[in-house]
């Protein structure tokens, strides 16, 4: 394979890669893999990542449905050396479903399921050195100095999406540039909720500034909000959730914080999306933990009371969180918990499955929060 030849490494520091190894979402026991929908993504923007000057590695992470892994992703980004803006290429690694004929059937083994079982194994140097290395014809031929004054431009030219598929030779890996299929919201299904929402224009942005591949910062007349794009059939729950965590604060539940919906933007184009508040100064209570930040017992008990009130003023009014989970929480700049992230689900290692979407499974992930910040049982 491409990663295994030396030269092909040449300047590349990969000391952060070399020992990282992450525990839960399937990499412990791969039997989770097989039944349960598991999603894993992580940033890996933080000190100890860039493999040269000017490339780094974004992102990686996996997702699919009860069965064996199918689908990972990893992410570079690339400098341009003359205006030093960071371009991503997603490269996603797809071994092909088996034949509907005859689904115990295995596809033919190729380079694409070698560099699968690399991310299983967690073998991120010869991973990421072999990708690299045959990247790198794709990161030089593609135009990475486009104007993106624009938001619309950045969302257009800010990343690229390539597949791993088998090249000239078995041991090679090849690209082509991917399209996934785009699900359109039906906004009727929400008329309702947003018919007194104010409409924007991707051109109303003022500023911008990305936080991820789907979510970003941006200002219109001087305010910032928060822009999701809307993809997913489970917008429509968050979206309904967001309306009703507002009519929720008007009745007087004003330790409730969460997002407010404050507009829709980009409904005639691909890049449609909602605006939501903007959260200020506002950090991950997962990257809190990660990172080991400095969290006093007190920091950690009042966050997890706040999170636990608003949880229990939901249920009162007959309505579930959904996914919860440390990655869902994040701490204004005044030190109060907000809760995030209302499309529902259920995330591996903090709610079953079973429990999908309903109060005890908010109930569970409760539960599993209160352990991973480290409070004593009452």
């Amino acid at each position: 394979m491409a990663a295994k030849s030396p030269k092909d490494n040449v300047g590349l520091d990969f000391q952060f890669w070399a020992n990282l190894k992450y525990s839960g979402r399937g990499f412990d026991d791969q039997a989770d893999w097989e039944d349960f929908q598991m999603c894993f993504s992580a940033s890996t923007s933080g000190p100890g990542t860039p493999l040269r000057p000017g490339l780094r590695v974004s992102q990686i992470g996996h997702s699919g449905s009860p069965g064996p892994l199918a689908v990972a992703a990893v992410g570079f980004a690339v400098q341009d050396e003359a205006t030093l803006r960071e371009t991503e290429f997603d490269i996603l690694i797809i071994v092909p479903p088996p034949s509907p004929d005859d689904p115990q059937e295995r596809s033919e083994e190729t380079v694409v399921h070698r560099y699968l079982d690399l991310y299983k194994k967690q073998a991120w140097v010869e991973l990421l050195g072999g990708l690299e290395a045959a990247c790198r014809p794709v990161f030089t031929a593609i135009k990475t100095d486009e104007a993106r004054d624009t938001f619309e431009a950045e969302l257009t030219h800010g990343s690229r999406l390539f597949q791993l598929v088998p090249g000239p030779d078995a041991d090679t890996p090849g690209f082509e540039p991917f399209q996934p299929e785009l699900v359109r919201l039906d906004w009727g299904l929400v008329k309702e909720d947003v018919q007194d929402v104010p409409v924007f224009a991707l051109s109303d942005v003022e500023r911008f500034r990305s936080l991820t591949n789907q979510v970003h910062e941006v200002t219109i007349n001087g305010r910032a909000y928060v822009y999701k794009l809307a993809r997913d059939p489970q917008f429509v729950r968050e979206i309904s959730m967001l309306r009703k965590l507002e009519a929720l604060r008007r009745k007087g539940h004003t330790t409730l914080r969460a997002p407010r919906l404050e507009g829709l933007i980009g409904l005639d184009t691909i890049f449609e999306g909602i605006l939501m508040t903007c959260i200020p100064s506002s950090r991950s209570l997962d990257r809190l933990i990660r990172d080991d930040g400095e969290m006093s017992l007190a920091d950690r008990q009042k966050w997890y009371d706040q999170v636990s009130a608003a949880v229990q003023t939901l249920h009162q009014e007959g309505l579930c969180w959904g996914d919860v989970k440390a990655a869902n929480v994040v701490i204004d700049g005044v030190g109060d918990a907000w809760l995030i992230d209302f499309e529902g689900g259920a995330s591996w290692g903090w709610i079953d499955k079973k429990l999908k979407d309903t109060m005890a499974g908010d109930l569970q992930g409760l539960s599993n929060l209160h352990e991973v910040l480290g409070l004593r049982a009452s």
